[in-house]
């Protein structure tokens, strides 16, 4: 999740540590919403777990990230989201293995 985490705050221009303070403003809120989506989707992490990693005291904000981020990102962000963090995963499994 911290993989997933990074990309989404590059990709947003924010550092972790804004995606995962207690701000509601939209700038941060969104990118948070993404984070925990895709967590969501790339990872087994319960949404307890994945709020809890985000910072929030219960699931329900996770719960409702994760159904209004395909309502608010476009197909192409989206698509282009997914990519970089599948991309970050592959360079990170290959320095794992050392290649």
């Amino acid at each position: 999740m911290k993989q997933i985490r990074a990309v989404i705050a590059e990709h947003y221009g924010l550092t972790v540590e804004e995606i995962c303070a207690a701000s509601r403003e939209r700038k941060i809120v969104q990118p948070r919403q993404v984070s925990m989506h895709f967590c969501r989707l790339l990872t087994n992490a319960s949404m307890l777990e994945i709020a809890r990693f985000h910072n929030l005291k219960n699931s329900t904000t996770a719960h409702y990230a994760t159904k209004v981020v395909t309502e608010r990102l476009s197909q192409e962000e989206y698509e282009e989201i997914l990519q970089n963090i599948r991309e970050t995963r592959r360079v990170f499994i290959q320095q794992e293995l050392g290649f």
